[in-house]
């Protein structure tokens, strides 16, 4: 199988993995001035995997979807994003949702996101200071972070809004260092041992999100407001061609796709 990949890393696949953790950008850097626009990397416990750098290469496999398992390419990132997301599905479910994900984002619906993401971006902006320094990360994780509450839940204010903004916050916050992170690539590190373990703390603040978000769909559900024009409203105004809307489930982990971990 090995054999058949192109332009294979030859290092351990242990230290493959470390090396990536750490450096995953200089990592990809490295290895692309070696062997060009495509390469494979072997990361230990993880399996085996395809780099591709070049623009044209990347459009063609996206745009012939049906012919990977996308979802199973992804599944790295079940415990942040969930396994209903639909970056981790494929085959019949993926091609439902997708189609019912689409409407929100044509013409002037996406327009007006447009202009949102401007305004929210422009009210975080003026809160710097003139020759005061900031932390670029944490101010672009602002600006993230009111587009998911504000465009795609319709989350501006009130209780909600309050509760879920700082447990998104700490939550992307346990993954911004290639330490922290760790614990997504071993599995001995993911054990939910409580508030004491990082792992715990993780698990605990999504089940919290989830229920929030869950207590966000119903409560939509119960105004029936079609008017909002959030994403999230959107979706579950949504039908397939057999009349059927999304499930609970399946909004929720559609919606935590919009990471912006990633």
């Amino acid at each position: 199988m090995l054999s058949q990949l192109p332009n294979c890393i030859t290092s351990p696949s242990w230290w493959q993995l470390i090396t990536w953790i750490a450096d995953p950008i200089g990592f990809q850097q490295k290895y692309s001035q070696k062997y060009g626009d495509i390469f494979s990397m072997r990361l230990s416990g993880l399996g085996s995997y395809v780099i591709l750098s070049h623009p044209q290469a990347i459009q063609e496999i996206f745009s012939q979807d049906s012919k990977f398992d996308v979802g199973r390419g992804n599944e790295l990132a079940e415990p942040l994003i969930g396994r209903n997301s639909l970056m981790l599905i494929d085959g019949a479910r993926h091609r439902r949702e997708r189609k019912l994900l689409m409407p929100p984002f044509h013409g002037e619906r996406l327009q007006a996101y447009g202009q949102q993401i401007c305004l929210i971006t422009e009210q975080i902006a003026s809160q710097w200071q003139t020759d005061q320094p900031f932390v670029v990360r944490s101010a672009m994780q602002k600006v993230s972070l009111e587009v998911i509450l504000q465009i795609v839940f319709g989350l501006s204010e009130g209780e909600r809004y309050q509760l879920i903004l700082p447990l998104l916050t700490n939550w992307l916050d346990m993954t911004d260092s290639p330490l922290r992170s760790s614990m997504l690539f071993f599995p001995f590190l993911q054990q939910d041992w409580g508030k004491w373990t990082p792992w715990g703390q993780m698990k605990s603040r999504q089940s919290h999100i989830h229920e929030l978000l869950l207590g966000e769909i119903e409560e939509k559900r119960i105004k029936k407001n079609h008017s909002q024009g959030d994403v999230l409203s959107l979706m579950m105004a949504a039908r397939d061609e057999n009349g059927q809307a999304m499930k609970d489930d399946e909004l929720n982990g559609t919606k935590i796709s919009v990471n912006p971990w990633y």
